[in-house]
């Protein structure tokens, strides 16, 4: 005897059980969640990389115009930039391992970063020579 879901002739029957459209439903949600999460972890480390190519650029910005004599050869603590006041820059001058050299280390740091990049800094260190060095041979050249 054949059951109702055999009525039609060969013993096949037409479209899909509850069952297999719930089960098709929870693949595609599934599916869909992990493809959203993999955007959101891309969108958030796109935004780290470019967050941290900033303050790299702004430490050797701030350690340039140091250099050049834009800024004071002196330490600075927590100042903030001109152009954007969320980030700040801190200057730390301390004696070399060798007479008449300086180690510079700047760091530069951005507040109220998102929750979920995490903290964006970039610290750069170099050695430098006193500059008084520099002046008082240009002034004794001069005389």
């Amino acid at each position: 005897m054949r059951n109702a879901a055999d009525s039609r002739p060969g013993g096949r029957r037409r479209g899909l059980s509850l069952l297999e459209v719930l089960l098709s439903l929870l693949v595609f949600v599934v599916t869909l969640s992990a493809v959203g999460q993999l955007y959101f972890t891309g969108v958030n480390a796109a935004l780290r990389a470019r967050l941290q190519t900033e303050a790299i650029l702004r430490a050797e910005s701030v350690l340039g115009e140091l250099l050049g004599g834009v800024l004071e050869f002196e330490s600075v603590g927590d100042a903030p930039f001109e152009d954007d006041p969320n980030w700040t820059y801190t200057i730390d001058i301390s004696t070399g391992p060798a007479v008449d050299l300086f180690q510079v280390d700047v760091r530069v740091d951005r507040a109220g970063a998102n929750s979920a990049l995490g903290q964006v800094a970039f610290e750069l260190t170099t050695f430098v020579r006193d500059p008084q060095l520099f002046l008082d041979a240009a002034a004794n050249a001069a005389e």
